[in-house]
C-alpha cells in the first residue's frame, strides 16, 4: 500500500478499523508509530509547551507555502440546484396531455413552494402536470439564480437585466439546455461550453443595443474573476473549520534541521503515537507529493464532497518530498483559544549540532524534572559523510 492508497482507504471513513490503520501506518513508517517535529529554541513557546504538555496546531491557510491547502478550482458549474435529473426528465421529455394540474392556490412570488408542498415523489407520479406552467416556474427560478451571479456584470455594462433575460429566453438557450441536459442548472458539467454560448448571446445583445464591445470584454473578464473568488470563499469556509499539526518520519534530516530548527540550533521531538487517542489517530495521514494540484469542480462545493477538500490538505508539490510529512487534523472545537491541544507522549528530544552545551544542560534539567522518562540526546556532524551522529552521553 502506498500513501495515496492509504489516504483513499482511511480518509473520513467513520467505520475504519483502528487496528488496520495502525498496521498500515507502521508499514509506511518503518514499522514505527514514532513521528517527529522540528522546533526553533528562539520560539519562547517551544520549551514552555513541552512543560505544559501541549502542542500548537497551525491554520491551514497560513502555512509557509502559498500552494499549501490551496485547492485548484475547475469552473465547470455555474448554478447549483436541488432539482434532480429525473424530475426534469419527467417534466420536459414526457408529453403530458392533461393540463388539469392547478396552481390557483399559489400566489404570485410563492411558486417555489410548489415542489415543497407537493413533494418530489408526488410530482413524478402525477399525470396531471402542466408542462408549460412548470417550465415558467423553473425559468423564473433560473432568472433569480442567474441574477445572483451575474448582476455585477450588468451593472458594469449598464444593461437592464430584465430586458436581457427576455432576450436570452427568445434565443431558446434556456429551454434547449434544459431539454438537452435534462436537469437544472444550466451551466453544469459542460460549464465552459455553456458559458461561451451565453457570452455569444450577450455579445449579440450588446451589438443590437450599441454597447461597446471592448467594455463588454473587460466586464466579462472581471465577471469570470468574481465567479472564481466567490467559489474560493466557499472552500475557505471549510478550511477554517480545523487546524493541522505537521510531523515527519525522521530526526536526522539535515534540511529539516536547517529549515525548521534554526540552522541546527533547535530541537527535534519524537512523539510516540502509540498513546494517542484512537479518535485522533483516525485523522493522521501522510502527505502525497505530486506535480499536479488537487482540483475541485464547482458542483462539489457542498458538504457531500467535503472529503475532496480534506484530501487537498494532504497533497503538496514534489519539491517538498524530502520532508516525508504526515499531518494530524483536528476540528477547531477540540482546541483551546490558542489553537493548542494536549501533546502526544514525548519519547525523545534531539538537540541540534549548534546548540551550546550549556543550553543543552539547562534545558535537559528542566525536561527531566518534568518527566524523567524523556530522553535528551545531542547530535553532531559526521566527519566523513553528510549525516548526523548521536553523541554518547
Amino acid at each position: 500500500m502506498n500513501k495515496k492508497e492509504f489516504n483513499k482507504k482511511y480518509m473520513l471513513n467513520l467505520n475504519v478499523s483502528i487496528e488496520d490503520k495502525i498496521n498500515d501506518i507502521k508499514k509506511l513508517n518503518n514499522n514505527s508509530l514514532s513521528f517527529y517535529r522540528y522546533y526553533s529554541l528562539k520560539d519562547k513557546y517551544t520549551i514552555e509547551n513541552i512543560l505544559n504538555s501541549i502542542v500548537h496546531f497551525s491554520d491551514p491557510l497560513n502555512l509557509n507555502d502559498p500552494f499549501e491547502c490551496c485547492i485548484g478550482l475547475e469552473i465547470d458549474e455555474f448554478l447549483n440546484s436541488n432539482f434532480k435529473e429525473k424530475v426534469i426528465n419527467k417534466i420536459f421529455l414526457n408529453d403530458s396531455k392533461n393540463n388539469d394540474f392547478s396552481f390557483s392556490k399559489y400566489t404570485e412570488g410563492n411558486e417555489e413552494n410548489i415542489l415543497k408542498e407537493i413533494g418530489i415523489d408526488e410530482l413524478l407520479s402525477s399525470n396531471n402536470i402542466c408542462k408549460e406552467k412548470i417550465f415558467e416556474l423553473f425559468v423564473k427560478k433560473i432568472k433569480e439564480k442567474l441574477r445572483t451571479y451575474i448582476y455585477p456584470l450588468f451593472v458594469k455594462l449598464k444593461i437592464d437585466y430584465d430586458d436581457f433575460f427576455d432576450f436570452l429566453c427568445k434565443s431558446d438557450f434556456i429551454k434547449r439546455k434544459l431539454n438537452e441536459k435534462k436537469y437544472i442548472p444550466l451551466f453544469a458539467e459542460n460549464f465552459v461550453e455553456d458559458l461561451n454560448e451565453f457570452y455569444k448571446i450577450l455579445e449579440n445583445y450588446c451589438d443590437i443595443n450599441h454597447i461597446n464591445k471592448n467594455k463588454m470584454l473587460k466586464a466579462k473578464e472581471e465577471f469570470n474573476k468574481l465567479i472564481y473568488v466567490e467559489s474560493k470563499n466557499i472552500i475557505l469556509k471549510y478550511m477554517r473549520g480545523f487546524k493541522i499539526f505537521c510531523l515527519t518520519t525522521s530526526f536526522d534530516n539535515i534540511l529539516m534541521w536547517s529549515h525548521y530548527a534554526n540552522q541546527h540550533n533547535g530541537i527535534c521531538i519524537e512523539y510516540d503515537f502509540s498513546y494517542i487517542e484512537e479518535e485522533f489517530l483516525k485523522m493522521l495521514f501522510p502527505i502525497n507529493y505530486s506535480s499536479n494540484r488537487p482540483m475541485l469542480k464547482m458542483y462539489q462545493l457542498n458538504p457531500k464532497y467535503v472529503n475532496k477538500i480534506f484530501q487537498s490538505i494532504f497533497v503538496k508539490s514534489m519539491e517538498w518530498k524530502y520532508e516525508s510529512e504526515w499531518r494530524l487534523l483536528i476540528p477547531n472545537q477540540f482546541l483551546d483559544n490558542n489553537n493548542n491541544y494536549r501533546s502526544p507522549k514525548i519519547k525523545t528530544i534531539y538537540f541540534g549540532t549548534n546548540v551550546l552545551e550549556s543550553e543543552y544542560k539547562k534545558i535537559k534539567k528542566k525536561i527531566q524534572n518534568y518527566d524523567s522518562s524523556i530522553k535528551c540526546i545531542r547530535l553532531k556532524m559526521n566527519y566523513k559523510k553528510y549525516k548526523l551522529d548521536i553523541i554518547d552521553n
